[in-house]
């Protein structure tokens, strides 16, 4: 082969590698298995109760409890503070869901709604395709107790003070003559049953124990 056609042979080749455009492909993937711990949500239902809870509570549970989960893989768990550090493209305070979609990783939520009647604790812990795979309730409700009327009757004594003396007189003398005073009288006085008892509620509260052992329960159940 001359000389000339090696040399054409090897400018052909270069010209055609330098045509082809330079593919490359990021992928990002971690693990681990990372579950977001998303602010508690409150559903206020109740013009009578109120809730006062730390929104981010759940998170100190869930790094306690996550421990009893069946899984193979190691639990890593972010919340609103620092989620920002590993997946830096998307609004967790927003749609936390969606951001969890995206990323391929768990999603924990946790909602407290308040009823007149009760309060009622869930968590729901979703897997990387948004569905369901743990959950985790406690609730607590007001009780009431009805308290039957009886009808009741008091009985009032009058009793005699002693001796009481009264004066006879003839035409030329007088006598005094000590005689019992008056009787012993007796009054009742009745107080008719009402027609409906009497009704006694004890309120529902909502407690820090609540959010416990529904974390607890949650993550006893969790099979990952």
């Amino acid at each position: 082969m001359s000389n000339f056609f090696v040399t054409a042979l090897l400018i052909f080749m270069q010209s055609v590698q330098a045509e082809e455009p330079a593919l490359s492909i990021t992928v990002e993937a971690h693990q681990d298995l990372e579950v977001y711990v998303a602010p508690i949500k409150v559903l206020d239902m109740s013009d009578k109760f109120d809730v006062q809870v730390d929104k981010r509570a759940t998170f100190g549970l869930a790094s306690s409890h996550s421990k009893h989960a069946k899984t193979s893989l190691p639990i890593k768990l972010y919340n609103v503070d620092t989620i920002s550090y590993v997946w830096k493209d998307c609004n967790y305070r927003h749609d936390p869901m969606k951001c969890s979609y995206e990323h391929s990783h768990y999603l924990l939520e946790t909602t407290i709604s308040v009823t007149d009647e009760q309060f009622i604790t869930e968590m729901l812990l979703y897997n990387s395709e948004l569905q369901v795979v743990a959950r985790g309730i406690w609730t607590d409700q007001s009780v009431i107790r009805w308290i039957k009327q009886q009808e009741v009757t008091t009985s009032i004594s009058t009793l005699p003070t002693g001796q009481q003396s009264v004066r006879e007189c003839e035409e030329n003398s007088c006598r005094s003559i000590s005689q019992p005073s008056a009787p012993i009288t007796n009054t009742n006085v009745s107080k008719p049953k009402e027609e409906l008892p009497l009704k006694w509620v004890i309120p529902h509260r909502f407690l820090h124990k609540h959010l416990n052992q529904a974390s607890l329960g949650l993550w006893i159940g969790a099979k990952i």
